[in-house]
């Protein structure tokens, strides 16, 4: 049977994972006074004259997190309307602490607006 919500989660993991993970880019939206000592939280702060990501190793890491949340949750049980609100409540709590998240680094936060924008989207209807 064709499930269309396992097959959007899995197009948007895969986003998830590509942009965080892979995407490179010489220009940077992160505020350049922001500064981590830790470097697990370090990320560029400026442009680059070569294209790199712009993403630390932590959202290097939460992606692969995120992108298996954004698969598994569609074989959680979901036949009552108590589970479907359930559901609903813990996707909103995982996407406000994604976007939390990623707040520190605007450049995260423009790569996945159009998750956080799909995510809106599915849990209106």
């Amino acid at each position: 049977m064709f499930n269309f919500n396992l097959i959007l989660s899995i197009i948007e993991a895969v986003y998830v994972i590509y942009m965080l993970n892979f995407y490179k880019s010489k220009t940077n939206y992160a505020d350049p006074s922001v500064t981590f000592t830790n470097a697990f939280l370090a990320h560029p702060r400026t442009h680059s004259d070569t294209p790199i990501s712009m993403v630390c190793p932590a959202g290097n890491a939460m992606s692969l997190v995120f992108a298996s949340y954004l698969i598994t949750r569609e074989f959680f049980p979901h036949t009552s309307q108590e589970e479907i609100h359930v559901l609903k409540f813990i996707n909103i709590m995982i996407m406000l602490f994604g976007l939390a998240m990623s707040s520190m680094n605007l450049n995260v936060v423009f790569y996945l607006s159009p998750v956080f924008a799909l995510e809106i989207i599915r849990l209106c209807f």
